[in-house]
């Protein structure tokens, strides 16, 4: 919903060329409504999740492949999604053969209890695992530790936080 408003800001201002980057948990029966605005989706948790972009994605009938990262969940936290370390060269693969995702890397929210460092490189590791079924990227690192994602090799960072201050979320959302 966040997105939709803030899409629709821009293009009353008549700014129309926006490559928008999802980052945040999808649920399945968002993705019809969030797929037409969006280059890249950071956070594809399931593979069930991954089959619902793919059939969308066929159905907008765009001549590219709907951009992806795996989300992995490193740490195995009870409060975070993602895709189990020890299976996610499987998982990848399985991936692969929907012919409308273009799996770009893998990415992480590191455990604040962890050292990210050791996160990072965990994630840069299992993305080595992972080629050919990735394109060598890595969506790590946030305002608070940015500096050592792109250390350990992150190509996407997210630094929301020191661009436009903290978030609060409107009542509706």
């Amino acid at each position: 919903q966040e997105l939709l408003n803030k899409n629709q800001i821009f293009r009353d201002r008549g700014i129309h060329d926006i490559q928008w980057h999802f980052i945040g948990h999808l649920q399945r029966n968002k993705v019809k409504s969030l797929l037409p605005l969006v280059d890249t989706i950071h956070t594809v948790d399931s593979l069930e999740l991954a089959a619902e972009i793919g059939k969308r994605w066929r159905q907008l009938q765009k001549p590219n492949r709907a951009k992806i990262f795996l989300e992995v969940n490193l740490h195995s936290e009870s409060t975070k999604s993602g895709f189990d370390p020890q299976d996610l060269r499987n998982q990848a693969r399985l991936l692969n053969e929907i012919q409308e995702l273009e799996i770009r890397g893998l990415m992480c929210i590191p455990d604040p209890n962890e050292d990210s460092q050791e996160s990072f490189v965990k994630l840069r590791i299992l993305e080595e695992s992972c080629r050919p079924f990735t394109h060598s990227c890595l969506s790590m690192g946030m305002s608070n530790d940015y500096a050592v994602a792109i250390q350990e090799g992150a190509t996407h960072i997210r630094v929301g936080t020191s661009l436009f201050g903290e978030r609060h979320p409107s009542p509706t959302q």
